[in-house]
């Protein structure tokens, strides 16, 4: 496969721009597959020796701040490249201001959104004899794209076409970077620093299409960082995820744990998104929110909001409460034929009493435990059994005044 690779027998400042000089150095524009040079190629229009020094400063040079009870992120980057120029000849060629973001800013890059955020960026040209040329740079004239040699991304800013031939002309890029409310809109929050030191950012001219040596760059005043190991307070916020204090059973009629002191707790039905449930955490982060009763089985979620977004979920699986009385079973389980006039099954205890109640009217019909756990209930009017009918069957202790879940049964049609 092949690709372009630029060439430079010397470490001259002009790398930092990524322009072709002829003067100080020798530059090639090399074809290479196998790392086999093909023929020298020369661009047409550049022929500069230059330096340039990229410039960083704002609020965020210390670090995004919290506020509004951490749901607005605060933060303002401003970057400047100013490139000088002390031998330019007829510089008419289409060119590029490439910034190459820190590899922290990856999601945000590929979210597109990045650009929505860039505000003034403007392109400054001066010379003694060239004159001047003020630009504003539109949002159709800003890109953002993978670098394909580096896991980095790299906005792009398209010049404007500019001529002169004078000494020490003097061209600027600038623009500013709204980080905090970047993060405030999209929820996306930026990691911490991958060396554990400072973000690292490089800004290079080059003819459009042109390959950049980002290693070249990065030795020279072409690049500069932001001194923090946490850029983003919020990320490690958005880090944190409850805990649930277990066994939830299906008696439970509230779930608590421990989260972040005055965060947002939300308890979910896993399957369907279902809210069940809010609280708030206390100063010491102890949750205790009200429940209905669940399931047996039922999947619970609990996110909690420190105000800079909903953690990832802690999920729970509801528990059979071991004190609790059970429902009765029934011999035929949750169907019944629509000819049968009877029912029996088993209960827990001897003299619990089973109650059988017709759903589709009210009606019930009242039997007990007998010894074995058995009970049955004969005689049960014709007019119950119709296809689709349910009966429910609960048992009732007396002893702990306690009555069990429903089991319930379905009428369905004889088999032919």
């Amino acid at each position: 496969m092949k690709k372009s690779r630029l060439v430079n027998s010397l470490l001259v400042s002009s790398m930092v721009l990524g322009l072709m000089v002829n003067t100080s150095a020798s530059v090639v524009n090399a074809e290479t597959t196998n790392d086999q040079k093909t023929e020298n190629v020369k661009p047409a229009g550049i022929e500069f020796q230059t330096e340039g020094t990229l410039s960083l400063s704002g609020s965020a040079m210390d670090g995004l701040e919290l506020v509004s009870n951490n749901t607005v992120t605060r933060g303002n980057l401003h970057l400047q490249y100013d490139v000088k120029s002390y031998a330019s000849i007829n510089w008419n060629d289409k060119t590029e201001a490439i910034f190459k973001l820190p590899e922290e800013l990856n999601e945000i890059a590929a979210s597109g959104k990045l650009i929505d955020y860039i505000e003034s960026p403007h392109f400054s040209y001066n010379s003694t004899i060239g004159g001047n040329v003020e630009h504003d740079y539109t949002k159709g004239e800003m890109s953002v794209s993978k670098d394909p040699y580096s896991n980095a991304y790299l906005l792009k800013l398209q010049n404007p076409r500019i001529s002169g031939v004078g000494i020490n002309t003097k061209l600027t890029v600038s623009m500013n970077l709204d980080l905090g409310a970047l993060v405030t809109d999209t929820g996306m929050r930026i990691p911490h620093a991958i060396n554990r030191e400072n973000y690292q950012f490089a800004t290079t001219l080059a003819a459009v299409g042109e390959i950049i040596d980002w290693e070249l760059v990065g030795n020279t005043n072409g690049s500069d960082l932001i001194p923090v190991e946490v850029l983003d307070p919020g990320y490690d916020l958005l880090q944190n995820v409850p805990t649930i204090k277990e066994p939830v059973y299906n008696t439970s009629t509230k779930i608590s744990g421990v989260a972040y002191p005055k965060s947002a707790i939300t308890v979910r039905d896993a399957a369907d998104g279902k809210v069940i449930g809010k609280g708030v955490t206390d100063d010491s982060g102890i949750y205790e929110v009200a429940i209905p009763r669940q399931a047996v089985g039922t999947i619970l979620s609990v996110t909690e909001n420190t105000g800079v977004g909903e953690s990832k979920p802690t999920t729970t699986i509801v528990q059979q409460d071991p004190n609790q009385l059970l429902p009765p079973t029934v011999d035929t389980g949750n169907t019944i034929s629509e000819s049968a006039r009877s029912l029996k099954g088993k209960g827990s205890e001897i003299f619990d009493v089973i109650t059988l109640t017709n759903l589709s009217t009210g009606e019930t019909m009242i039997t007990q435990v007998l010894p074995g756990n058995i009970w049955f209930i004969n005689n049960i009017p014709a007019s119950w059994f119709f296809v689709g009918n349910m009966f429910s069957v609960t048992e009732y202790n007396g002893t702990q005044d306690e009555t069990s879940d429903p089991y319930y049964i379905t009428v369905v049609a004889d088999e032919k």
